[in-house]
């Protein structure tokens, strides 16, 4: 999978306290866990805040695998959580507002090292579909970027099809995760229709939208990749009026 990743002039700051942020400032908490459930909480992980003018700003995880830390308001950001021995999450661009109060919370792996580049007879190569391994791909909507987290891949025709990733030794899955603005969906499965621009999540659906408010779940979201809004906006799929 191909990633783009800005190089950036970077200052690091550390923080581990819980922020009393100002009024021209934000603040952003979570957590980082790893299935299966109850998720073990991880501690001394990395959550990284890289500001679209390249200043970073780190926060550490607690005991508790919990962080909270007070950021410059009025800025756009991206995720970037890391730990020894773990998959590096990735969350795409979102808004701070001052006095804003948001939560992301996320879910990782010990890495396994699975050789998923396979060759075709022509010599190219491309992921083994057959092969579970964690993985993200970047999706670019009219308006957004989304990153899908994923374990297998499968593309027909027009659709590409991400699905949860297995756990060894366990009955348990890590769901497939689609993060875009300041949003999170979580499912067991998610359909890409590159033909009608429509993105679904099937199976288990849970929608978080970044604020203080109870996580929803939900049996199927869509989101429209094509619209114009600023701001894409999942939809349950007993609300898509005239659609098949």
């Amino acid at each position: 999978m191909v990633r783009i990743w800005v190089q950036f002039t970077v200052v690091v700051l550390l923080s581990t306290l819980s922020p009393c942020c100002e009024d021209n400032k934000g603040s952003v908490s979570g957590s980082v866990s790893v299935p299966p459930s109850p998720p073990l909480k991880v501690s001394g992980a990395r959550v990284i805040f890289q500001a679209s003018d390249g200043v970073r700003v780190t926060a550490i995880t607690k005991s508790d695998g919990d962080f909270e830390i007070c950021l410059d308001g009025g800025k756009d950001y991206i995720i970037i959580v890391s730990s020894n021995g773990l998959y590096s999450v990735h969350r795409p661009l979102f808004r701070l507002n001052p006095g804003a109060k948001l939560r992301f919370d996320f879910s990782t792996l010990p890495i396994t090292f699975i050789n998923r580049v396979v060759k075709d007879p022509g010599g190219a190569q491309h992921p083994n579909s057959k092969l579970p391994y964690y993985d993200e791909e970047t999706i670019s909507a009219r308006k957004q970027t989304i990153i899908v987290a994923f374990g297998i891949y499968s593309k027909k025709d027009n659709q590409i099809t991400y699905s949860s990733l297995p756990i060894p030794a366990s009955a348990s899955y890590l769901p497939v995760t689609v993060s875009f603005g300041r949003y999170t969906l979580r499912s067991d499965k998610v359909i890409v229709d590159k033909k009608t621009g429509v993105l679904r999540a099937d199976g288990h659906v849970t929608i978080a939208d970044g604020s203080m408010s109870p996580i929803v779940a939900a049996s199927c979201v869509i989101l429209r990749l094509n619209d114009t809004v600023s701001q894409l906006t999942p939809l349950t799929c007993h609300d898509r009026v005239g659609q098949k």
